[in-house]
């Protein structure tokens, strides 16, 4: 996300996580209220944070992004009617100063690549081992955000 609050990626599935080492990795928790917030629960070890979030869309693959750190006793507590979640495992790499993260959703047999771009129409290399392993593009799908692939299954 740049400093305007402006998140741009491109968004692709991939046939499976990469078999490199990631940088970083960590385990996401996500529920979805009815207001439009989006509350996430973060753990990379002993390291738990937590997220207030609402994205509203510009264009494909452009978004508007509201976030805010909130505490535990938030997460866990008035978050307003929660209506569905999804949980992942996020893996991250970095590569010719780009941001390529990856995700393997728990539940669902689906692994999807972002990229955090300046511009949506940014020319980039993909890495190799992440590019043998993409299927299709899909930026600005909608069956294929979060949210939409969120369940009551999590709650």
């Amino acid at each position: 996300m740049n400093n305007n609050n402006i998140e741009i990626e491109r968004r692709y599935i991939m046939r499976a996580k990469p078999t490199v080492q990631p940088e970083e990795e960590y385990e996401i928790f996500q529920k979805y209220a009815s207001d439009g917030w989006r509350y996430r629960q973060q753990v990379s070890g002993t390291n738990v944070q937590y997220f207030k979030t609402r994205k509203t869309v510009v264009s494909s693959g452009v978004n508007n992004e509201e976030e805010y750190i909130i505490t535990q006793s938030e997460f866990d507590g008035n978050c307003g009617e929660i209506v569905k979640g999804i949980s992942k495992t996020r893996s991250v790499y970095h590569d010719g100063g780009l941001r390529f993260e990856v995700d393997t959703f728990k539940d669902i047999q689906l692994v999807i690549m972002e990229v955090e771009l300046d511009d949506i129409v940014q020319a980039f290399t993909m890495p190799d081992f992440l590019k043998e392993q993409m299927i299709y593009e899909i930026t600005g799908i909608r069956e294929f955000s979060n949210s939409s692939l969120a369940s009551m299954k999590y709650l």
